[in-house]
């Protein structure tokens, strides 16, 4: 099983450090962007497993990162953090195809559970679609 990606948008420093940190160590690779601008470059140009994106960011937000991935790739599980409080906004995130959301402050481990949730999701998917692909090949159809 190889190494699964995570993408984390982030602005803050010291948050973003901390997520690379915590994931890394839980065995997955890591890859950080400081802002919208560069979170959407990377979901172009990287082969990702899962996108974990704040809500709030310079120049492009969370939203904005959201939809680009969706556009990339719909199966790739966007999870996005919010301020605590900004409910409605997570909710708007979730009507565009989120994951699912956290909101800061959280709880380690709770965002860990959050993440292999996704990921788990996104493999059934995945293996759905080639099973679905593999079964209609034999049927010849």
């Amino acid at each position: 099983m190889s190494m699964q990606t995570i993408l984390i948008v982030e602005d803050k420093e010291s948050m973003a450090l901390m997520l690379k940190e915590t994931l890394e160590a839980e065995g997955y690779r890591v890859i950080v962007a400081k802002d919208g601008e560069e979170g959407i470059k990377r979901i172009k140009e990287d082969r990702l497993d899962m996108v974990l994106t704040d809500l709030k960011l310079p120049d492009k937000d969370g939203m904005e990162v959201l939809r680009a991935s969706k556009e990339e790739n719909p199966l790739i599980p966007v999870v996005v953090m919010t301020a605590y409080g900004s409910v409605e906004t997570a909710v708007a995130a979730m009507k565009q195809g989120a994951f699912d959301f956290i909101t800061k402050p959280f709880d380690i481990d709770h965002l860990l559970m959050l993440i292999r949730r996704a990921l788990e999701n996104q493999r059934l998917i995945t293996e759905n679609i080639l099973l679905r692909e593999e079964f209609s090949s034999r049927l010849g159809l």
